[in-house]
């Protein structure tokens, strides 16, 4: 597995992925924010143009804000996550940035797990943060 840059041309492997574990944006109000938004970055992780992951965050000049991260269920558990996130933190050291911040869901209990194997600490916790009422960890990593 490999991490891409997003081009247009995977933009129906991207709404695949993301349907099928965050089903919340229009498909337009997703192609507004990979396609459109300035500030969204986007990068995938797959093997032989197979697009089996993501990473969406917004660069926010001395700070990245992820906004998604996700691998198709079948896909999960080798390790795909953690490769984009060891990118993404690679690209914020190039970078100079000050820190990597995120909100989860606090009963994500995997994914809270992974961000702090990166380093990530809860900084507070939003309430009913989602829309269907679930509270959120704001998480941050800073970046040395």
């Amino acid at each position: 597995m490999k991490i891409l840059k997003y081009k247009n041309k995977y933009f129906d492997d991207v709404l695949t992925i993301y349907n099928q574990l965050f089903p919340r944006l229009s498909d337009e109000q997703l192609d507004f924010e990979i396609n459109i938004n300035p500030f969204s970055e986007l990068y995938l992780i797959g093997k032989n143009e197979n697009i089996v992951g993501f990473v969406q965050y917004y660069d926010q000049q001395d700070n990245y804000e992820i906004a998604y991260i996700g691998v198709l269920k079948k896909y999960q558990r080798q390790k795909n996550a953690s490769k984009l996130l060891s990118f993404l933190v690679e690209q914020a050291k190039d970078n100079d940035l000050d820190n990597i911040n995120l909100e989860v869901r606090t009963k994500n209990k995997d994914a809270i797990k992974l961000y702090q194997k990166f380093g990530f600490q809860i900084a507070t916790t939003r309430k009913k943060y989602y829309a269907n009422g679930d509270d959120a960890y704001l998480m941050m990593k800073g970046i040395e």
